[in-house]
């Protein structure tokens, strides 16, 4: 039974013309291609009075085609009133004995229901009730946000949604519908063979609640076959057709509003195991890692994530030459989405990466790369000349004042220091240096902690006067 919308919305235009004349276009190309033994009927509603939410009409009893007849009621089917679709799906399976009988109703409308009734509660019941009971729809140009509240209908009753925004893409949909009516019969079995070859699918890691999933796939294509997100319990929550003329891989599937773990399945109608399955994980936030691309080696550094907030999760620093996990930070949210954690570059230089790790599965959730360098730094001293007894120097610096690093006077051509004083952590420049208490010639080197000098001076102390 083909439903039609024929409210008041229908005379809107698309690229100037009505959107009922489009339909009607659209289902004359459906009907040249229907095998005249199917039966078929029509239903219209709101095409006689305004405001009128009992105004369904009975056109046709489903009947074997005679397309001429029934192209001619669908012209004369002329938009004006309300949207009542979900009654008038009623009417419709019920006019298909759909609790004696399979029952298959083709939904052609532009809008969501306007007379206070529950399509997706309704298309449940007739679910339950039906002997084999199925809904396909076809949303015409309706708004992204409002296809959940039609597509209920097709998904709690094993059915097609399929969207259509304009003439070509009407007409693919009523073929793909018309095609899965086949299947819906049960002809696959007794007139077309189901080719149940090896299929894969996949999809992103993580993605967000309510967001397009592309999800690559591989199959035999048969007519109806589609992609399906379902929960654990089996309901699904968003699906995809497969055609073999129109949908190449990877095609694009809405994920669910709410955030958890669903696969999503290769299913062909008609057979009861899926052909390939894979797990979506639907989440809040995307899982990343952002960072400074230059850090230098061995300083401490700010670490931005964003992901599902697992407790138990960790930031790495990894050698990605070999793998070797350098230094870690606890990831400590449960719930959050967001954070920062302060870490400590190698005290080498060469390129890094920073892990998400979860904690249940050691899985990488995201990662970025940077890269570490050598700090130049600077030492200068008063002006001389310094005596053996004199008072300690003011000692002007700079450098990268990572954990370790020292100001240390050495003899000169001496690797043995004599003094040191620290330059990291709450260390400022000037900073007092005693003077050696012998006459020499001597060095002083800012120096980290694996002996890495990053500047020098050398001073001479006389003799005391």
């Amino acid at each position: 039974m083909l439903v039609l919308d024929a409210s008041g919305s229908m005379w809107g235009q698309i690229d100037g013309t009505p959107k009922i004349s489009i339909a009607r276009a659209a289902v004359a190309d459906m009907l040249a291609e229907w095998n005249a033994s199917r039966e078929l009927g029509l239903i219209a509603y709101g095409h006689n009075r305004e405001g009128d939410c009992s105004d369904i009409e009975l056109l046709l009893p489903a009947q074997p085609l005679d397309a001429g007849a029934f192209t001619d009621l669908v012209d004369g089917v002329n938009p004006q009133g309300k949207t009542p679709l979900t009654d008038a799906v009623v009417m419709a399976a019920e006019a298909l004995a759909y609790s004696e009988e399979m029952a298959t109703i083709i939904l052609l409308t532009d809008g969501l229901e306007t007379c206070e009734r529950d399509p997706c509660a309704v298309a449940t019941m007739l679910e339950e009730r039906g002997i084999d009971f199925t809904a396909h729809v076809i949303g015409f140009d309706v708004a992204q946000e409002d296809t959940d509240a039609l597509a209920c209908l097709a998904e709690n009753t094993g059915g097609l949604y399929l969207p259509a925004d304009d003439m070509d893409d009407l007409t693919k949909a009523l073929q793909e519908v018309s095609e899965a009516v086949v299947i819906d019969e049960g002809s696959t079995e007794s007139q077309v063979a189901l080719d149940l070859g090896p299929a894969t699918v996949s999809v992103p890691e993580f993605v967000i609640v309510g967001h397009p999933v592309s999800a690559e796939w591989t199959g035999p294509q048969n007519a109806g076959d589609r992609l399906v997100i379902r929960d654990s319990t089996g309901t699904s929550l968003g699906e995809r057709p497969l055609a073999a003329d129109d949908f190449t891989s990877p095609v694009l599937i809405l994920a669910p509003a709410t955030v958890g773990t669903y696969d999503v399945f290769y299913e062909v109608p008609g057979h009861d195991a899926p052909l390939a399955s894979t797990v979506l994980n639907v989440v809040l936030v995307a899982p990343s890692v952002s960072l400074p691309q230059q850090v230098p080696f061995g300083a401490a550094f700010t670490v931005g994530w964003t992901g599902p907030g697992v407790a138990g999760d960790r930031l790495f620093v990894v050698n990605p030459a070999n793998g070797e996990r350098l230094s870690m930070e606890p990831v400590r949210s449960d719930g959050e989405v967001a954070g920062t954690a302060t870490m400590t570059a190698p005290e080498a230089v060469g390129v890094f990466e920073v892990h998400l790790i979860a904690a249940r599965t050691g899985a990488v959730r995201a990662s970025a790369s940077f890269e570490t360098s050598t700090v130049a730094g600077h030492v200068r001293l008063p002006e001389g000349p310094f005596h053996v007894g004199d008072g300690a120097l003011q000692v002007e610096w700079s450098g990268p004042m990572n954990a370790g690093d020292r100001l240390r006077v050495f003899p000169r051509d001496n690797a043995q220091s004599i003094s040191q004083r620290p330059v990291f952590g709450t260390a400022q420049s000037p900073i007092r240096v005693a003077l050696p208490r012998e006459a020499g010639a001597y060095t002083i080197k800012l120096i980290s902690a694996d002996g890495t000098v990053y500047a020098e001076q050398e001073f001479d102390v006389l003799p005391e006067q």
